[in-house]
This record gives C-alpha cells, sequence and structure tokens, in this order.
C-alpha cells in the first residue's frame, strides 16, 4: 500500500472508535505513510544467516537454585492468624456459595 487515502484513513479511525476531524485525517495519512516506509526500509534488509536473538546484549542469568529452605511450623503460623478453623486459616468468602 503506496498511498493511504482520505476514505481508507476515516474507516480505520471509525473500526478504532476515534473520531477525527478532517485535519487530523490528513495528519494522519502523512503518518500512516511514513509507518509504511519505515517497515518497507526494514523488511528490504538481508537477515539471511542471522541468528534469531530474544535480546541483542547477552546478560548472564540471575537465577538461583530453587532449594527449599528452612519452614516454619504449623502451629507456629497459625497461631499468628487472625482466626483458624481445624488446622487452616479462616478468609473471607468472595464467592458465592457454590
Amino acid at each position: 500500500m503506496s498511498e493511504f487515502s482520505y476514505e481508507q484513513v476515516k474507516h480505520l479511525a471509525k473500526l478504532a472508535c476515534i473520531a477525527l476531524s478532517d485535519e487530523e485525517i490528513e495528519a494522519m495519512k502523512e503518518d500512516l505513510q511514513g509507518i509504511v516506509k519505515s517497515v518497507a526500509l526494514i523488511s528490504d534488509i538481508d537477515i539471511a544467516g542471522v541468528e534469531p536473538t530474544t535480546n541483542p546484549i547477552s546478560l548472564p542469568s540471575h537465577t538461583r537454585e530453587d532449594v527449599p529452605g528452612e519452614t516454619l511450623e504449623r502451629d507456629v503460623l497459625l497461631e499468628q492468624a487472625p482466626e483458624c478453623e481445624d488446622g487452616m486459616f479462616v478468609t473471607p468468602r468472595i464467592l458465592g456459595d457454590e
């Protein structure tokens, strides 16, 4: 698509639920044309043999081993709860009675 018509931009604005004045439609035509030209420039780049990357900068992984640590006893935790019943925390109901 080399040129955007007034009607095409008006249709796009309608699809996007955007109200544009005549002046804004004309400005949008130029903006859309600039975007199309930029994409065309990128599309013309020869990328044969270029490995895909997720990040152009190689970053070290800062993850740690998933090793279990010390845990608290159940009774100690339940003592600190505002309300508990039958060895479980009591929380406000957020869903229906189902």
